[in-house]
């Protein structure tokens, strides 16, 4: 015991070091524990008391958000108050993604960068902020992390293989933008297993296990969804909401062409809600949520068509907010705007190294780098459409950070090169 802990007493100092920030920031924004904006506390309760996973206001089955953290929170809530669950869940997933932060730049041969990769997560601002929050973004950041450290593993073992599989599908179904991500995990897979082999014999290499897993873990939603809403919802009924949200003429006039920094918020935000509620019903489409969720995708798409260039402008604003270093939108940290420039100093030399880290990889790196950097594009792409601001790149920050380690690990070595040549 003795003997581990002072090989791995690197990585303790920093699990505790994140251990005490992120209770720290519970502290501080103690408030925001129990502010239940996505209803995610409020789903919990309906488990935890028996109702079912139904709309917390009508009583009705739904399928609005992704079903895993109310699950978890609402066992943990069982037992301790919901206000404990959050923190602890968060405090705890937190800290456990450093961690594996630190296994997955193992393998890039970063030596003692990796460390400096799990430091950057430690100390990472949107990561510790969001920690007080009863969201996703904590959940989804570990889980994708843990996905990603086991496919980094060069094992066949079906077991570790079915691992890799459920642990995608405890992501998409904690945040359904992660599908495209466990895709991009699941083509990694395959080509790692069919590397040098002829096509004839290329199904054998199809990564069956990660497939089983997913689907043993998303099936029972997907079943769920089909008896409960009479409709085969894999992810939510959410996504038209959030892709009419971010492609309107409303958003786009008084957001969109607006300085940067307008936030779209308060009676504007609310009018357009009233105003859609009031189109849904001229249109006679049913109080249903699957009814709802396919009449805004339909109006989403139209718009999308009719305006290409008011949409083109659209995906740039979102990309240039999902990639802001000053985090902006309805729940950006409240803070003095002397930590502000600290804040956007710290991602400004964040994303500097991970383009460096990008640029300079090794020949033995390049397959890995490659699949970090299609994962956080995949992301990035996915809310260049959808709704997006800073707080929506959490999931990517780990592998944000392991880039710029890759980086600070490039720029060090020719100066490592030239000293040993002195």
């Amino acid at each position: 015991m003795y003997s581990f802990a002072v090989r791995y007493r690197g990585i303790i100092i920093l699990v505790a070091a994140s251990a005490v920030i992120r209770l720290m920031a519970v502290e501080v924004w103690s408030s925001s524990v129990t502010d239940d904006r996505d209803s995610y506390l409020a789903l919990a309760e309906q488990l935890r008391t028996g109702a079912g996973y139904s709309n917390p206001h009508t009583q009705q089955p739904t399928a609005f958000r992704p079903p895993l953290l109310p699950i978890i929170l609402s066992g943990m809530m069982t037992i301790v108050p919901a206000t404990i669950a959050v923190a602890l869940l968060n405090i705890t997933l937190g800290s456990a993604t450093v961690v594996l932060t630190w296994i997955i730049a193992r393998p890039l041969g970063l030596g003692r960068m990796s460390w400096c990769a799990a430091g950057w997560v430690c100390i990472d601002p949107l990561l510790i902020r969001y920690t007080a929050w009863p969201m996703t973004e904590t959940l989804a950041t570990f889980l994708i992390c843990a996905a990603l450290a086991l496919s980094f593993l060069d094992s066949t073992d079906p077991k570790l293989r079915l691992l890799t599989g459920v642990t995608m599908g405890l992501a998409v179904l904690c945040r359904p933008a992660l599908w495209i991500t466990a895709g991009i995990l699941v083509a990694v897979e395959l080509l790692k297993s069919q590397q040098h082999q002829p096509w004839r014999i290329r199904l054998r290499g199809v990564p069956w296990y990660v497939l089983l897993g997913m689907t043993l873990i998303v099936a029972p939603w997907l079943t769920r969804n089909l008896i409960r809403l009479d409709a085969p919802v894999l992810t939510t009924t959410h996504g038209g909401y959030t892709l009419l949200l971010a492609n309107n003429p409303t958003f786009i006039e008084q957001v969109v062409r607006q300085p940067w920094g307008t936030v779209w918020s308060g009676p504007s935000l609310t009018a357009w809600q009233t105003h859609l509620d009031r189109q849904l019903t001229a249109d006679g489409v049913p109080n249903d949520e699957v009814a709802r969720d396919r009449w805004m995708y339909r109006r989403a798409l139209s718009w999308i068509r009719a305006h290409p260039r008011s949409f083109a402008r659209g995906v740039w604003f979102r990309f240039r907010r999902f990639w802001n270093p000053q985090p902006v939108g309805s729940t950006a940290p409240k803070v003095p705007q002397g930590i502000l420039v600290l804040v956007t100093a710290f991602y400004s030399l964040t994303f500097l190294l991970a383009g460096l880290g990008l640029m300079r990889s090794g020949p033995d790196q390049r397959a890995r780098i490659r699949t970090l950097a299609a994962i956080i594009v995949s992301l990035c792409l996915v809310h260049c459409v959808y709704w997006s601001n800073t707080r929506f790149r959490s999931p990517v920050t780990p592998m944000i950070a392991v880039l710029a380690a890759s980086g600070l690990a490039a720029h060090r070595r020719p100066e490592t090169a030239d000293h040993k040549k002195t």
